[in-house]
């Protein structure tokens, strides 16, 4: 095997898994705002969610009306402890201006597992 097709194999696995997380905001009339997460929300995209989850606090607080935020992470396939902690901020934050956040939990059932036994689905008070 030449070095050009080994490099080659070995790109491939090191990005083999790695979903870059995608976000998604949408407007459900008449004041719902939902921000759709899937794949991997893991500490490499943790500044890409922070831009998210920042660009609803700024949408949230020019709002005079009712503003509801809900948080879908029925589509992601990895969750670590940066994500779970930006979450929770910013849910604290959004408490403190009296706008509501609901977290969707993520549908597959291993990782809500793994959630729900390390403590997290009570801090976050997952909406089903």
């Amino acid at each position: 095997m030449n070095l050009t097709k080994w490099k080659s194999k070995q790109n491939f696995f090191k990005n083999e898994g790695n979903m870059k997380a995608e976000f998604k905001i949408k407007h459900l009339p008449p004041h719902t705002h939902v921000l759709q997460v899937s794949n991997d929300l893991t500490v490499q995209w943790s500044n890409l969610f922070k831009e998210q989850l920042l660009q609803l606090q700024e949408m949230a607080m020019e709002k005079r009306k009712p503003f509801e935020i809900v948080i879908s992470l029925e589509r992601i396939t990895t969750i670590d402890v940066s994500a779970l902690q930006l979450l929770h901020v910013f849910r604290k934050l959004m408490e403190t201006t009296d706008r509501p956040v609901a977290i969707v939990p993520p549908e597959l059932p291993s990782l809500m597992e793994l959630i729900e036994r390390s403590g997290w689905s009570h801090v976050l008070s997952f909406q089903k």
